[in-house]
C-alpha cells in the first residue's frame, strides 16, 4: 500500500499534512484522486503517513487509485508554490556531455519574482514559473511517475529551463519526518531553494550545441583527409614492381629521355649495357637505378 505524506482535508479543502490531523480515520482527510476515505498512520516505527482506509475502499480496490506519494508530493509543492511571490535559489554550472564539455551557463544565486504554478509550455506544464529580471525561469518538478521534459534542440529558446527531482525529497521524509519535523516542513526546505536543480534548456545551448557540431565535423574532415594522404601513398609505393631494386622515390633516370631519344644504358646492379629509352634493366631485376655514359657503349 502507498505511504502518502499529505491528504485533502475535507473541511478546510486543501492538502494538509499527516502530522497536522488527529489519528487514524478521525483525520478528516480524503484522497484527492479517488475521494477515498484516508486513514492517518501516526505509529511508532514507520514515518507518519496516509493510507487509504481499507473498509472505504472494499467496493474499489486501491490498486485503482492513481493518487500516489509523488502526485501527493507534487500537489503539495503546487499549494506551497502558490502562496510563494518570490524565492532565491542556486542555479547548477550547465555543461554538455555530464560536465566535461563546453560552458553552457555558469552557476549562479538568483532570485526568482512573480512567481505563477501550472503554466503551459511547449516542454509541457511547468510547476513554476518566474522571472530573474526580464529572463523567464520554468520550473518542472519530476519523480519515477512524471517524466523529465527535453530541451527543444529544433529552435533556441527563450526560457530558462530546469527541473527539480523529487525522489530525495521523498527519502528525507521516509528517514527523518516525525512528530517534530513533519514533511510540509521538509518539503518547504527543499522549495525554498530549490534543491537540486538540473537544466534542461537555456538561450545558449543552441549556440553551444551548433559550434559543437561544427567543431566536430572540423575534425571528421581533417581525419578523412590524413586517411586519404596515407591511402594515396600507399598506391604511389605500390606501382613500382618487386625486385631488389625497388625505390620509394623516382630516379631522374627513370623518367622518360628528353625528345625519346635513345641512348646507352648501364645496370648498376647486374651491369648491363644496353641501347634504349627504357631506363628500366631489360634484365628483369627490376632496377631503376641506371646510368648513362659515353665510356659504356660497344
Amino acid at each position: 500500500m502507498e505511504r502518502i505524506p499529505f491528504g485533502l482535508h475535507v473541511g478546510r479543502g486543501e492538502l494538509v499534512d499527516v502530522a497536522a490531523v488527529p489519528r487514524g480515520r478521525n483525520c478528516g482527510c480524503i484522497c484527492p484522486s479517488c475521494k477515498a476515505r484516508l486513514s492517518a498512520r501516526q505509529g511508532e516505527v514507520n514515518a507518519w503517513h496516509f493510507a487509504h482506509d481499507s473498509d472505504a475502499t472494499q467496493s474499489r480496490p486501491i490498486s485503482t487509485c492513481d493518487y500516489s506519494a509523488w502526485v501527493s508530493i507534487r500537489q503539495m509543492a503546487l499549494q506551497q508554490f502558490a502562496a510563494i511571490r518570490s524565492l532565491e535559489c542556486h542555479l547548477p554550472e550547465f555543461r554538455l556531455r555530464s560536465g566535461y564539455g563546453p560552458t553552457v551557463a555558469a552557476a549562479q544565486t538568483v532570485s526568482i519574482e512573480d512567481c505563477r504554478t501550472l503554466i503551459a509550455t511547449p516542454y509541457g506544464t511547468a510547476d513554476l514559473e518566474g522571472y530573474v529580471g526580464d529572463q523567464r525561469v520554468l520550473i518542472f518538478l519530476f519523480h519515477p511517475e512524471r517524466s523529465r521534459p527535453q530541451a527543444q534542440l529544433a529552435t533556441p529558446t527563450e526560457s530558462w529551463v530546469l527541473a527539480m527531482d523529487l525522489g530525495p525529497v521523498l527519502k528525507l521524509m521516509v528517514t527523518e519526518s516525525s512528530a517534530e519535523r513533519s514533511c510540509s516542513q521538509i518539503l518547504r526546505g527543499q522549495l525554498d531553494h530549490l534543491e537540486g536543480l538540473r537544466w534542461i534548456d537555456h538561450p545558449d545551448l543552441f549556440a553551444v550545441l551548433a559550434n559543437e557540431s561544427a567543431r566536430a565535423e572540423e575534425r571528421l574532415q581533417s581525419l578523412h583527409d590524413r586517411q586519404r594522404a596515407h591511402q594515396t601513398g600507399l598506391k604511389e609505393r605500390s606501382s613500382f614492381p618487386a625486385g631488389r631494386g625497388r625505390h620509394t622515390t623516382e630516379h631522374p633516370l627513370a623518367a622518360a629521355s628528353e625528345n625519346n631519344v635513345p641512348r646507352w644504358l648501364h645496370c648498376s646492379l647486374c651491369g648491363h649495357d644496353w641501347e634504349g629509352t627504357t631506363k628500366r634493366c631489360p634484365k628483369g631485376c627490376g632496377t631503376i637505378c641506371v646510368s648513362s655514359s659515353p665510356s659504356w657503349r660497344r
